[in-house]
């Protein structure tokens, strides 16, 4: 895959980005960087979200909540973590919580890779 470094794809397709702050005009990456701001901080509540709908065994609030991080993922460019969200989110519509529970740890990892490369590219920005 391009762009893989030791066999892991980057957290972020930079591309996704680089499209959105330049589909947003001429102040696309101020806008962009708000979007960022939104992101990094709606992802705990999400997240949190996603652990307890596992933990009260609802499987439609898991896929709800995955759902949710999922299209946030995908706008941000956040391939591998928006294919982990689909994933936990059809399980969860099919009501295999078992299943929907394996991806959460492997969710909340991808988004820590998400929250550093973000911060990076924000400080990279300022």
């Amino acid at each position: 895959m391009p762009g893989q470094r030791n066999g892991v794809a980057p957290a972020l397709n930079d591309a996704v980005l680089d499209e959105l702050s330049a589909s947003l005009g001429p102040a696309g990456e101020r806008v962009l960087s708000q979007i960022i701001h939104l992101f990094l901080d709606a992802v705990p509540k999400t997240m949190a979200g996603i652990r307890m709908a596992a933990e009260a065994r609802d499987p439609r609030g898991l896929a709800r909540s995955a759902h949710r991080l999922r299209g946030d993922a995908a706008t941000i460019g956040a391939t591998p973590l928006e294919s982990l969200c689909a994933e936990a989110e059809l399980h969860g519509w099919a009501e295999d919580l078992s299943a929907a529970r394996d991806l959460i740890d492997p969710i909340a990892a991808e988004l820590t890779r998400v929250e550093t490369a973000l911060r990076a590219r924000k400080d990279a920005a300022a």
